[in-house]
């Protein structure tokens, strides 16, 4: 389980650059649009460093813990109760650090919620390949 959460923190980084650079390329479009020139523009794109950087270290230090926790908390019930529970507590617990980060509480709480998808593919993925697998028998 916890290799499989330590994954989904790095996976919900990497995508959460990549979505974090496609907006912030569409915006550029729109400012050069204003008149501006396109170089002044495209030297926004140098903090996606810093974005993966910071995305990364919230999903190891807050968004790990965390996500253990509520794998913890939903362990038991009947499968679909628990993925809308398990996405309850991944939206609250996105949203709950609105008092710490202010407006950046919108990054928070899409990165909960991606991490929240990527941990649940991975673990129906895992479950799908114990089932099929001849060491299961």
């Amino acid at each position: 389980m916890f290799k499989r959460k330590m994954l989904s923190a790095l996976y919900t980084a990497v995508f959460l650059t990549i979505i974090t650079g496609v907006f912030v390329t569409i915006l550029i479009l729109f400012y050069v649009g204003d008149g501006h020139s396109f170089s002044e523009s495209t030297t926004s794109l140098g903090f996606l460093p810093l974005v993966f950087f910071y995305t990364l270290i919230g999903n190891f230090v807050y968004g790990l813990p965390v996500s253990i926790l509520i794998e913890y908390i939903t362990r038991h019930g009947k499968r679909k109760k628990q993925v809308l529970f398990s996405f309850s507590l991944y939206s609250f617990f996105g949203l709950i650090i609105i008092f710490l980060l202010g407006w950046l509480v919108i990054y928070t709480f899409a990165s909960a919620i991606l991490f929240f998808l990527v941990d649940t593919r991975l673990k129906n993925n895992n479950n799908k390949l114990l089932r099929t697998s001849t060491f299961a028998n």
